[in-house]
């Protein structure tokens, strides 16, 4: 069954993840904190309605209430709209823009 891989085939397949986890690193992440840690924030996806565990480093840009802030002023229940890369794996966030729950 598997005596003649099609090398174009499996170059194309491997493009195609390759593009699709691009993509998905790529895209705003938008949704509501369910957890702020000491590196990380969680949140609640408004598309998927998955969680997300986004990771914060010294290089993230973070505001809330278009202000400068810290990731200790963000609070559970803030929406949320996330730049990020992907990082071995990891959502690497580079900005966070925070609002208040309504």
């Amino acid at each position: 069954m598997f005596e003649r891989l099609n090398p174009i085939g499996l170059a194309a397949a491997f493009v195609l993840l390759t593009c699709t986890v691009i993509a998905y690193a790529a895209e705003p992440h938008s949704g509501k904190i369910t957890a702020v840690e000491k590196d990380r924030i969680i949140i609640l996806d408004r598309i998927d309605g998955e969680s997300e565990v986004i990771m914060v480093t010294a290089k993230t840009k973070i505001t809330r209430k278009g202000q400068e802030a810290k990731l200790t002023d963000l609070a559970l229940g803030d929406r949320v709209k996330v730049e990020a890369d992907s990082v071995k794996g990891e959502l690497v966030a580079k900005s966070i823009d925070a609002m208040p729950a309504e």
